[in-house]
């Protein structure tokens, strides 16, 4: 299953359309996994299954990058899809990792 997970996120940072590169585009990415992931280990840590976990921890994630972008003067879906993919992955690394 780690190895699905990992081929995934690879898979996923390849094929995403957007440039990682950008310093902007990395911000998101980092600030929404960060969330997600500490979303997660709480949910985790209060009981919930990892499904639901996860789920939380995307949802927040996403919510608090969608009222960041609506905050900008101009909206930029790429940074909404590096919102979406550090959502995922935040949570996805505990996942690997958890025993």
């Amino acid at each position: 299953m780690k190895y699905i997970i990992i081929l995934i996120i690879l898979f996923s940072i390849n094929c995403n359309g957007f440039d990682l590169s950008e310093p902007d585009k990395q911000k998101h990415l980092m600030a929404t996994s960060t969330i997600s992931g500490a979303m997660y280990q709480v949910m985790r840590s209060n009981g919930n299954s990892k499904t639901k976990s996860f789920l939380y921890g995307l949802v927040l994630s996403n919510f608090v990058g969608l009222m960041k972008e609506y905050s900008d003067p101009k909206v930029d879906i790429e940074d909404i899809g590096a919102n979406v993919l550090g959502s995922i992955i935040g949570p996805s690394l505990f996942i690997m990792w958890e025993f």
